[in-house]
């Protein structure tokens, strides 16, 4: 990461298209690896994309209703119909920033604070098992129920003060980062495909995502779980269910200290 230097500015910064685009491709090599790179180098890629027509400040592509808008916004003032933007050849070929990049970088090198890389099991030397887990926060206590070789482990509680005070994305999510690294330390997901259920969109979003745009705080428990897969032999898979299948499984009522409902 030899292209950010420690007493840079943050903001609107300008790189060299040509070197970013050689670090992108060493990082794409590395993450055929470590799988939790993969969503991290998403502010590279916008970074890289910034000079293109239609973008965001947020790096994102604008969908076709805000560039039809754009469009008339500029026909109005008779200006051009398309975007003003030039390409990385231009400017001695450097692209800008995008306000995530630098959040990404920060991440992957977190990641990468190890005195030797982490070891990839690819086949491992005993079977590798699927764990089932679901969980589900209600606005002052939370519940979660894994399944390991047939057997059911559920837990429920109530959150801190502090912890009540959130929002229901934050709590949905740290549900889970907590009861997943619980799990982890139990012993119960060595060698294993974890399947995770929930049905919180923005926690699944969030997490296929890399992180929040908007919550530094959702960004950091995103960034735990990816971070956990780089310590340990085992890969998490997160699905967005209906709430209706999360009330029928239990553990919606797990939530609420009710422990007579679903499995």
């Amino acid at each position: 990461m030899d292209f950010l230097d420690e007493g840079s500015q943050r903001s609107n910064k300008n790189f060299c298209h040509k070197e970013l685009e050689r670090c992108r491709g060493f990082l794409i090599y590395v993450s055929r690896t470590y799988r939790p790179f993969i969503p991290f180098l998403r502010g590279v890629h916008q970074t890289l994309d910034s000079w293109r027509d239609w973008r965001g400040a947020d790096g994102w592509k604008l969908t076709d209703q805000e560039i039809e808008h754009a469009k008339l916004e500029k026909e109005g003032l008779d200006g051009p119909l398309t975007d003003d933007r030039t390409s990385p050849g231009d400017k001695a070929g450097e692209v800008k920033s995008v306000p995530r990049l630098f959040a990404d970088v920060e991440a992957l090198a977190r990641m990468t604070q190890v005195a030797a890389p982490p070891k990839v099991v690819h086949r491992s030397k005993r079977t590798t098992s699927a764990k089932y887990f679901a969980g589900d926060a209600s606005g002052k206590g939370f519940g979660n129920a894994i399944v390991v070789d047939g057997v059911c482990h559920g837990e429920f509680g109530y959150w801190s003060g502090d912890v009540e005070k959130e929002d229901s994305n934050f709590k949905e999510l740290a549900n889970l980062v907590n009861s997943v690294t619980r799990a982890y330390k139990a012993g119960h997901l060595r060698s294993s495909n974890l399947f995770v259920f929930t049905d919180n969109a923005v926690a699944e979003g969030a997490y296929h995502n890399g992180g929040s745009n908007r919550n530094k705080k959702l960004n950091e428990l995103v960034f735990r779980l990816w971070n956990l897969q780089m310590e340990v032999d085992f890969v998490i898979h997160i699905f967005h269910i209906a709430g209706t299948r999360m009330i029928e499984c239990g553990v919606e009522g797990l939530s609420c200290g009710d422990k007579s409902e679903g499995i």
